[in-house]
């Protein structure tokens, strides 16, 4: 058997957040990140579940697969759907060039959400969308992005890297309580006020929670 990826999950659902929200998405969770964030380092409390290989099946689709068995099933997931996002953890400790060739050949158009802090195996342009989620006071080798979005708590202003070019910087709020499943009304408050005095940016809830949909 050839190389095989760490995939907590698997799943055709609607991107819940960002720029590209209510579209719908086959969704493909590496297991594992490259930080361990703290409260005071990514300015919320850091959903733990995804850092950590869950084993096969513990969750929707979970597994370790290979390429051809990892397109395979997102093919019976999506249908007729022909995006796949790519995601995590921090999904570029396990994607490659292989992999990403694969979907490309097999007609889907990529997108990847990702920290920032590790390069794209292949060429910027062969991807549809890229989504860049900075922590702060880490470095990032991303020079460009579709989407930059920056989440924030009650009382942090709005930053973001250096020397980084986005189409669209998107404000989120961030949420509290047991895996980060409860909006705080004066949160979103304050990330009201922040786009309202930046207008340039736009604000992004993470509707999925709301929609109860991963």
């Amino acid at each position: 058997m050839g190389k095989t990826y760490r995939v907590n999950e698997v799943f055709y659902s609607l991107q819940g957040e960002g720029v590209r929200a209510g579209t719908a998405a086959v969704f493909v969770r590496f297991s594992g990140c490259n930080l361990r964030c703290t409260k005071k380092t990514a300015g919320f409390d850091c959903d733990t579940l995804h850092e950590r290989w869950s084993g096969p099946n513990h969750l929707q689709g979970g597994g370790e697969y290979t390429g051809t068995g990892l397109v395979r099933i997102v093919k019976e997931l999506g249908q007729s759907c022909r995006w796949v996002i790519f995601t995590g953890g921090e999904p570029l400790l396990q994607l490659d060039a292989s992999l990403a060739r694969r979907f490309l050949t097999a007609g889907y158009s990529l997108a990847i959400e990702t920290n920032g802090t590790l390069p794209l195996p292949i060429d910027q342009r062969a991807f549809g969308w890229i989504a860049v989620s900075p922590k702060r006071n880490m470095e990032i080798v991303f020079t460009r992005c579709n989407e930059l979005r920056v989440v924030l708590a009650k009382g942090e202003d709005l930053w973001w890297p250096p020397g980084i070019e986005f189409a669209s910087g998107v404000v989120s709020p961030a949420f509290v309580g047991k895996r980060g499943r409860r909006l705080n009304r004066a949160t979103l408050e304050w990330c009201i006020e922040i786009v309202k005095k930046n207008p340039k940016w736009r604000l992004s809830v993470q509707q999925h929670k709301e929609w109860r949909v991963r």
